[in-house]
C-alpha cells in the first residue's frame, strides 16, 4: 500500500489494531476457559468440571491450561436439546 493510502476497514465486530502499518486482526476462540465455558452455559463452573470428569463436555490441556473446545460446546447443547425433544 502506498504511503497515506488507507486500509479497508475491519470487519463487523472485530476490534482493529495497528502495530508497526500492520493490521491484526483477531481470530474468533477456538476454546474456552472453564469459568468462560460455565458463563456460556448459565452454570457454575463445578457443574462444567462435572460434565468434563463424566465425558459429557470435551476438553483438552495446553500445559497446566484446560480449554474448552467452542465446537464441544454447541454439540453438548445439541444433545441436550434432542434428548429434551423426545
Amino acid at each position: 500500500m502506498a504511503d497515506g493510502a488507507q486500509s479497508p476497514p475491519a470487519p463487523p465486530g472485530t476490534v482493529e489494531r495497528i502495530v508497526d502499518r500492520v493490521r491484526v486482526v483477531p481470530m474468533p476462540k477456538l476454546a474456552v476457559t472453564r469459568a468462560e465455558a460455565a458463563q456460556a452455559l448459565s452454570v457454575h463452573v463445578s457443574l462444567v468440571d462435572g460434565l468434563i470428569r463424566s465425558g459429557d463436555l470435551p476438553s483438552f490441556t495446553i500445559g497446566s491450561a484446560r480449554r474448552i473446545p467452542v465446537e464441544g460446546l454447541r454439540d453438548y447443547i445439541a444433545a441436550r436439546l434432542r434428548a429434551a425433544s423426545y
